[in-house]
């Protein structure tokens, strides 16, 4: 059997609660999926705010760069999380350098920016469809059979590295 499916979700700290909520989904509903989390690493909400913040902001707590490109590097698919910053769209970039695909959920919102807007491989409206997406990609990586001609006929084609058989 293939290994496990590698999903990094990247986001704002500020969308803590959201990432939590979908990672939980994505494994409740998609096997064979591996979660690379960050959220674990956050500041505990039973530090004051204003220490959370100063940990946040001096990269105490949360990811180092180091960790986001390992992250980004080791993905099979990363997932955006709008509506982010300036350091999430710092990972997305990365991992259009790198060739893993990502998947782009924007803020109800957001504006995203023309930089972002193109170098995200393909949009969804909402987390449960973003979900939908990666239980197809989940499915054919698992299968071992991509079938590449069907591959322009799938939905998850713009984030399948199957679809350029990369894999």
């Amino acid at each position: 059997m293939p290994n496990a499916f590698k999903v990094y979700t990247v986001s704002s700290y500020s969308n803590l609660h959201a990432v939590r909520l979908f990672q939980r989904e994505l494994l409740a509903l998609v096997p064979h999926v591996e979660v690379l989390d960050w959220t674990h690493l956050a500041p505990s909400t039973k530090l004051s705010m204003q220490e959370r913040k100063r940990r946040v902001t001096c990269g105490q707590d949360c990811l180092v760069p180091g960790k986001c490109a390992n992250f980004c590097h080791t993905a099979d698919l990363l997932v955006y999380y709008g509506d982010s910053g300036k350091d999430t769209a710092l990972q997305v970039g990365m991992a259009l350098a790198i060739g893993t695909p990502v998947l782009g959920i924007p803020g109800p919102l957001e504006d995203v920016g023309l930089m972002l807007q193109h170098t995200v491989s393909a949009w969804v409206d909402n987390p449960q469809e973003a979900i939908d997406i990666i239980a197809s990609v989940t499915n054919c990586h698992q299968g071992g059979d991509p079938r590449w001609p069907l591959c322009t006929m799938c939905h998850a084609e713009r984030v399948c590295r199957l679809a350029g058989k990369k894999i």
